[in-house]
């Protein structure tokens, strides 16, 4: 076999796609709510549920573990019908918890810079370094074995979330659990932080910290370990991948927003999590300065499992008047011990709840819609926020918004914008408050309020911002109804402008001066100034830029508030909102692609808006050309083509399915000659399959020769110049790698034939599938007799079928590629593999069903192996 890379000189055709754009009417603030219901509650519950919402034509939101026991073929056909009907599915982790996963594919996580530790399928993150500055306590206590041991009683002030503990000199961390840990005041008993037994031997007088599960880290690869094995499930169970994380409640590390911004929200792709640490508020035009409050957007906020439906209007309503979001909290199986009106109750109150808001007008969204509305939409400026006096959604006799309503509500007598709605008092004092309105404009904004009362009569407006409260004063003498606005304050307050940092504020309206009769007071309205000449400009309007990665700086000179909006999945934007003049800055990932990327991104506030249009060169093409021969295929210097014969072989690539995950579009409208199958070739930086810059589906031809969709010319791979391996697929044979990373710049020749020095392991086809485990590449397909078949194998699955079926899915078993198997009989797996260390541990497996059923261990030298199994319904794994 033999690799030859060579750069194009000229290009035939060059495809060019463009992301299309439009400037979006401003946002309203008009709140909503969102209803979320955690964990793998049982699967008829939750069809049932969505039911409820599917008739009306609503959606809610559920987080899920991907990896627990529950999940079924029956449970994966129940989320199916979910996602189908719109419901959002969020990432609750792959088994309730952050320092652990069970791996569907274990050796995805070798080498792994987040990853710990694997021990079968289990998978330990690594953790950050502690910050001392946060512990919760200190001292000195003595160690034996797995025993933290003090003589004052000290622990008996310790709460059960601060459960780590870390011991400087022997630089360990270590973790209390919260039921078996601790055992009495002066007694802990400690596991590793992976929650497995630990030995720390005898140590006295040894100095520790102790921290909650809030300060305590894993890393940022870490996050993304454990992020990557729950889209990797999903996708490998047919289901949409998630977009959205859920903090899973319990005594490992509690992640913060920040954290999973920098972690999951670049090429990771999520849109928004909830987490407990420092929340955001969920309000319109929350000051967001390092774009991470849509990572931070908790629930309960109200609680449709425990709570009267008339408790959840009121709060709803309550908060959606002032411009909040609102995300609902139920947990199915609680329905036993607490859940009000049990499991029929709480779907006719989640019945009634979708009713009402529909009637109201009030938005039912997902996470992910409410994290682009809040986070990544301008809201209109000039929208009024003050709560209006007549919207009384939940019929509690008290506007929606208004904490107090310490004055009388009159509904007959008011200014015309509030329908005759007004508040009076008849006494100094309070009339009526709010507090944490959100939705507020940063900069000036204007006020307007419509007063009524006798000679000598005023009244207070007092706006609470931050720790400051800003007082204005206006007559209400009139015997009809005046409106005033800011500027016409009578104390020298003419002007309210709001700090950039601010989200809420508290407004109170006081009766300040009284003579006589009813002050009243109506139709209140607080939205941006509309007083001074606005403008936004940016530095540049037009951004071109070759195919590396680059940080592109642009300075914004402006007078108002912005945000930024974009859509495209190679960028990202710092930060993604600001107030006048500031700086952003643009960062453009790097370009492996043959596509010239095209886009924009908006700066936009207040109506106004700039355009960048950004273009990026495509990644140079180099033309791959290598042979390859697939044992069982083989015969005398060449291959046979029966499969793509058949008429359902397929016209697109078909590694779009687990393990592969391969999104690529490559197809063909009819096959080439002398095809013998698809291929997949990839390239990466390092050895472990996360750092794969590259990948394309090829065919192989007869021959050997790998080529492109025409099946003549030489298979071309964009990527830019560098140093790669290269990786070459088939769907049931090894996947092979170079021994080397080959340099892609200039005419390289790599001869395999004797395959001794370009392949990964010198002398064999074979690449490192586990640390130190090493499997050859053998594909033998050879019928052996009429009960046998040899089969060689990496990561496949066999599913029991027909002799001669022509269905291409059902061919992962035949290994000479004429499509003619014999199932329901006796196999056996040859492979041939070696241990470079002498670990009794590693070993090849096969897996069925039911588990694990043959176990074969390696020996450090270079042994052949013959597994014999029967094939009869059932799916098989070979790792």
């Amino acid at each position: 076999m033999y690799y030859k890379i060579k750069k194009m000189i000229s290009f035939s055709f060059i495809i060019f796609f463009f992301t299309s754009f439009t400037i979006t009417i401003p946002q309203t603030k008009k709140g909503g709510i969102c209803f979320r219901t955690d964990d793998n509650q049982p699967i008829e519950r939750y069809l049932q549920y969505g039911n409820l919402f599917t008739k009306y034509n609503q959606k809610f939101t559920l987080a899920i573990n991907y990896a627990r026991s529950e999940i079924t073929p029956s449970y994966i056909s129940g989320l199916l019908t979910l996602q189908n009907n719109g419901h959002e599915i969020m990432d609750h982790t792959p088994m309730h918890r952050t320092n652990t996963f069970e791996a569907l594919f274990p050796n995805e996580y070798t080498n792994h810079p987040g990853v710990q530790n694997i021990n079968g399928t289990k998978v330990s993150l690594k953790f950050k370094s502690v910050d001392y500055v946060n512990a919760s306590h200190s001292g000195y206590l003595d160690i034996i074995g797995n025993k933290l041991i003090s003589s004052s009683g000290e622990f008996a002030s310790f709460k059960k979330k601060e459960c780590y503990f870390y011991f400087p000199d022997l630089d360990k961390l270590v973790f209390v659990h919260e039921s078996t840990g601790w055992l009495d005041n002066n007694t802990v008993q400690i596991l590793d932080v992976w929650w497995d037994p630990i030995d720390l031997g005898a140590h006295n007088n040894v100095k520790y910290y102790n921290f909650d599960y809030d300060n305590v880290h894993l890393t940022k690869d870490g996050i993304k370990a454990l992020v990557k094995e729950s889209i990797r499930r999903a996708e490998y169970y047919g289901l949409q991948r998630p977009y959205s994380w859920v903090q899973p409640g319990g005594y490992h590390p509690q992640l913060e927003r920040n954290e999973l911004k920098l972690a999951i929200s670049g090429e990771l792709g999520f849109k928004s999590a909830g987490v407990f640490p420092n929340p955001g508020l969920k309000v319109f035009n929350e000051y967001n300065p390092e774009n991470d409050k849509q990572f931070g957007m908790n629930f309960g906020d109200f609680r449709d499992d425990i709570w009267s439906t008339q408790q959840c209007k009121t709060l709803i309503a309550d908060r959606i008047a002032k411009h909040h979001v609102v995300i609902g909290e139920s947990h199915f199986t609680w329905g036993y011990e607490g859940l009000l009106g049990d499991w029929s109750g709480f779907l006719q109150r989640t019945e009634e709840l979708i009713q009402w808001c529909i009637a109201n007008d009030i938005p039912i969204k997902t996470y992910s819609e409410w994290s682009d509305i809040l986070y990544r939409q301008t809201p209109n400026p000039n929208e009024n926020i003050f709560p209006l006096l007549n919207v009384d959604l939940d019929q509690n006799n008290i506007p929606d918004g208004y904490n107090t309503l310490a004055g009388t509500l009159d509904k007959n007598d008011g200014a015309l914008q509030t329908s005759n709605y007004s508040v009076s008092k008849n006494q100094q004092g309070e009339i009526c408050k709010i507090v944490e309105l959100g939705g507020i404009e940063k900069g000036l904004n204007d006020f307007e309020i419509w007063t009524k009362g006798f000679s000598g009569d005023f009244i207070e407006v007092i706006f609470k911002v931050g720790s400051s409260n800003l007082v204005y004063k206006f007559p209400a003498e009139s015997s009809s109804w005046t409106k005033y606005n800011i500027a016409q304050s009578v104390n020298g307050n003419t002007q309210l402008n709001i700090p950039i940092s601010t989200s809420l504020i508290d407004v109170t309206i006081n009766c300040s001066n009284y003579t006589s009769g009813n002050v009243k007071v109506s139709g209140m309205k607080l939205a941006k100034s509309l007083g001074s000449e606005e403008f936004l400009n940016v530095s540049t309007n037009n951004i071109n830029v070759n195919s590396l990665s680059v940080i592109e700086t642009i300075n914004i000179t402006s007078n108002i508030s912005w945000t930024v909006s974009e859509n495209l999945n190679w960028l990202s934007v710092t930060p993604l909102s600001g107030n006048n003049n500031q700086t952003i800055n643009i960062q453009i990932e790097e370009n492996n692609s043959s596509i010239k990327r095209i886009g924009e991104i908006i700066v936009s506030g207040n109506g106004i808006s700039e355009t960048i249009h950004i273009e990026q060169n495509p990644a140079p093409a180099f033309e791959l050309q290598s042979e390859l021969f697939l044992e069982g295929a083989y015969t005398y210097n060449s291959m046979n083509s029966t499969l793509s014969s058949n008429p359902n072989f397929p016209t697109n690539q078909p590694y779009n399915i687990a393990p592969w995950n391969y999104n690529g579009t490559e197809s063909v409208t009819s096959t080439p000659y002398e095809i013998v199958d698809w291929i997949l070739v990839s390239l990466r930086k390092e050895m472990d399959k996360d750092s794969e810059v590259a990948r394309h589906a090829a065919l192989l031809k007869s021959d050997g020769s790998i080529v492109g969709l025409n099946g003549i010319d030489p298979q071309v791979i964009n990527v830019n110049a560098g140093n790669y391996y290269l990786v070459v697929e088939h769907r049931n044979h090894l996947p092979i790698m170079s021994k080397e990373k080959i340099e892609f710049l200039n005419t390289i020749v790599l001869d395999c034939d004797p395959p001794t020095n370009d392949l990964f392991i010198p002398g064999r086809g074979c690449f490192e599938e586990t640390t130190g485990s090493w499997v050859a590449f053998n594909n033998n397909s050879i019928q052996q007799s009429n009960d046998y078949h040899e089969l060689g194998a990496y990561s496949l699955k066999i599913t029991a079928n027909t002799a001669g079926s022509g269905a291409y899915l059902f061919f992962n078993s035949d290994y000479d590629l004429t499509t003619n198997l014999i199932i329901n009989h006796s196999y056996k797996l040859r492979f041939t593999a070696f241990s470079t260390t002498p670990n009794t541990t590693a070993k090849a497996q096969l897996k069925g069903d039911s588990g694990i059923f043959i176990t074969q261990p390696l020996t450090n030298s270079p042994t052949t192996y013959e597994l014999n199994f029967t094939a009869d319904n059932t799916h098989w794994d070979y790792f």
